[in-house]
């Protein structure tokens, strides 16, 4: 509708070029100024000013009834729909006047379209003025009256200004009916008439026929050569909406098919995401509501639809989810102004999967702690989850209660309520943490004192047995797993007067560039810690080694004369790592291992060779060790050495904190019993347990500490 005022003002002529304030532009004939001509502006400007609030109150006025006409027209336009029009056609069986149809028609269509047009009699409906997109769907709309009542076209007025406007505005259509100028009236009637009933049963046969879900792609393509094809069939893709479109149907089938190929336990998310987009296909073609929305989308969808649930029914993972609350083994430090959280842990005893869970608390001990929250959403559920409440500590207290419930939603859309009723522990409260965060109780370097290490009991043992009879051992095994605590451990239980245990690392006497050299330091430091260990051996005098190692035999010798029940053990520390002219084949090597031999033969003397993994090869390929009693050192096993393993962990801080069976559990099974690593481990987790002034040790604290080491090795390594 053209806004009427648009040019109101040019319909207005005003003689004398003036503008209000008495500035006048005079004609070169106005050259003069008199009272008179005052008096005539003075005049014409009152003048102009009313005319001008006229003009402005009468422009008013008519924009507006402008608007309201505009709202009145958008108003009849949202009272339209689709589903008016489509009713109007299904209903023209009930009309014998074709004028009197195609005016109603066209006053619902015409309106619809928002096109502002009079109505007057039925050509308003067929004008050739009207785009050509909306021409189409009018023409469309024919097609169908013609499929339900064709005697109603029939006029021969009518009937030969509709077939016109057909060949102008869908000559694909009448392409397709094979129409041409030479075609009979009659065979027109009968072709337009049977084009849309063809496609209906067509259309019914494909789409609304019986459906497996199990063949879903089989329907996909049949459902896609109908519905999809817009070029074919035009005149269904009109009334299906405008807010239906292709990409609908394939994100449905896509997700039906990934149903199908995919496991029970991932059904149920597949499952989900199905049922949406099914719902907002339904619910387009619902709220269309047309003959052809309900019929080839609603209908064939709701069906689909049920086929999913019956077959998700089926599925384990569909079974009403039961959920409970229960409190973790954690214990909370209930003390005041702590901060902290509350873990509660929700178990799910069924297959079936719990939606939209939500934990609420309703009642809770106030006066001990304050809940900065009291309603948690956690959502999805499979078979357990935890969820955290924070709180801050008001006073001292051994344990808080805590009442609640929790509510879901199951698979078949009920909605299900559980309560509960916790009574949660604290912890110790008599903890001087100032006193205890500079203590160190792991420690990462090898343990030289009975009273601090822990496990390897049975070795420990094996090698004690030396106290009455001297021999010879090799101890091997992984790095870091505490061959070199364990040797020296045994130094400080069985030194004694008349037991001497000689500890010696490779770095103190095996020398890079001469294996002469490196026997001869060795030999020397053997003799030198003989000697200061009893005075009756100090008279002695170190040989001259001259690089040999042999004449080390002979200071052993003059220890016996002195004093023939005198026994010395020689451990030599990272023995693998020695120069290979001492190790490996050559007449170097074999001078030094024959010694090594000798000595070891003698009733007094011993030796206990240390190493990684590969001194057990290396030491084979003499047979001078064939008598050395090999002690494999290896990582803390589960089933023969979990004692140990568990003291390991909670020995050093039994009187500090407290750890749970489940922790220490976590730690073995991030080390594999590695001593090393899980003091390592260990090592953060004091410093994690001591810095948030907690003193109980769950498995979810290990997992922090865990990362805490890993992370710092991580970078000590780059």
């Amino acid at each position: 509708m053209k806004n009427p005022t648009s040019n109101i003002k040019s319909i207005y002529r005003i003689p004398i070029d003036f503008t209000i304030g008495g500035s006048v532009q005079h004609s070169p004939e106005t050259s003069g100024f008199s009272f008179c001509s005052f008096y005539l502006i003075f005049h014409i400007n009152l003048a102009y000013f009313f005319y001008m609030k006229f003009l402005r109150i009468f422009e008013f006025r008519l924009k507006h009834y402008y608007v309201i006409a505009n709202a009145k027209k958008d108003k009849i336009m949202q009272e339209i729909t689709l589903k008016n029009i489509d009713e109007l056609i299904e209903n023209s069986d009930k009309y014998n006047s074709a004028e009197k149809y195609l005016i109603e028609l066209a006053n619902l269509i015409i309106p619809f379209w928002g096109i502002d047009l009079e109505i007057t009699n039925y050509q308003s409906l067929i004008n050739r003025e009207l785009e050509q997109s909306k021409k189409r769907f009018i023409a469309f709309c024919l097609l169908r009256v013609y499929g339900k009542n064709p005697d109603l076209l029939r006029t021969f007025t009518v009937k030969h200004n509709i077939h016109k406007f057909f060949e102008q505005t869908i000559p694909d259509i009448i392409k397709q009916l094979k129409i041409t100028s030479k075609t009979e009236t009659y065979e027109i009637e009968s072709r337009l008439t049977s084009y849309i009933k063809e496609k209906e049963k067509s259309f019914s046969v494909k789409v609304n026929t019986d459906i497996d879900l199990h063949f879903i792609k089989k329907y996909r393509n049949s459902y896609r050569s109908e519905i999809k094809q817009k070029k074919n069939n035009p005149v269904f893709w009109q009334f299906f909406g405008y807010k239906i479109d292709g990409q609908l149907f394939d994100n449905v089938f896509d997700i039906l098919i990934e149903y199908n190929d995919s496991e029970l336990i991932n059904k149920y998310i597949i499952y989900n995401k199905a049922i949406d987009i099914l719902d907002n296909i339904i619910e387009l073609s619902n709220e269309t509501s047309t003959k052809y929305s309900l019929q080839y989308i609603s209908k064939p969808f709701s069906l689909i639809k049920e086929k999913l649930d019956d077959d998700f029914k089926k599925n384990p993972y569909s079974k009403p989810a039961k959920l409970k609350i229960k409190k973790t083994l954690k214990k909370y430090p209930f003390s005041k102004n702590t901060n902290y959280k509350i873990q509660l842990l929700i178990e799910n005893s069924s297959t079936g999967y719990a939606n939209d869970a939500i934990v609420k608390i309703t009642l809770y001990s106030d006066d001990i702690i304050k809940l900065k929250q009291t309603e948690q959403f956690v959502g999805h559920i499979k078979a357990s989850s935890i969820v955290e409440f924070d709180y801050i500590g008001l006073s001292n207290s051994e344990d808080v209660l805590l009442y609640g419930y929790i509510e879901w939603t199951n698979f078949d859309r009920k909605k299900c309520k559980t309560e509960f009723e916790l009574d949660l522990s604290g912890q110790k409260l008599d903890i001087d943490w100032s006193a205890i965060e500079n203590e160190e109780p792991y420690d990462l370097e090898p343990v030289t004192d009975e009273n601090e290490f822990i496990g390897r009991k049975k070795i420990i043992d094996d090698l004690k047995r030396i106290r009455k009879k001297v021999g010879s051992s090799y101890v091997f095994g992984q790095r870091r797993v505490g061959k070199t605590s364990i040797v020296k451990t045994l130094q400080s239980i069985i030194n004694s007067d008349d037991i001497l245990v000689i500890y010696i690392e490779a770095g103190d006497w095996d020398s890079a560039t001469s294996p002469h050299k490196s026997m001869g330091d060795l030999g020397k430091k053997i003799c030198a810690k003989i000697k200061r260990h009893n005075k009756k051996f100090r008279s002695l005098i170190i040989p001259e080694f001259e690089g040999s190692f042999n004449r080390l035999t002979d200071f052993l010798d003059e220890i016996s004369e002195i004093d023939n029940t005198f026994r010395v053990i020689i451990i030599l520390d990272e023995f693998d790592r020695i120069s290979h002219e001492l190790l490996y084949s050559g007449n170097i090597a074999k001078s030094f291992m024959l010694t090594i031999r000798a000595i070891s033969n003698r009733e007094q003397f011993g030796f206990i060779l240390v190493g990684g993994e590969k001194l057990e090869y290396i030491l084979s390929q003499w047979q001078e060790f064939n008598k050395f009693k090999p002690i494999r050192v290896d990582y803390f096993d589960k089933e023969t050495e979990w004692a140990d393993f568990k003291n390991l962990v909670k020995y050093p801080i039994e009187n500090i904190l407290e750890i749970s069976d489940k922790a220490i559990d976590y730690i073995y099974k991030q080390t594999s019993g590695n001593p090393y690593f899980t003091k390592k481990i260990c090592v953060e987790l004091f410093s994690l347990m001591i810095s948030n002034r907690d003193n109980h040790i769950t498995e979810d604290e290990a997992k922090k500490a865990t990362g805490i080491a890993r992370d710092s090795n991580n970078h000590s390594c780059n």
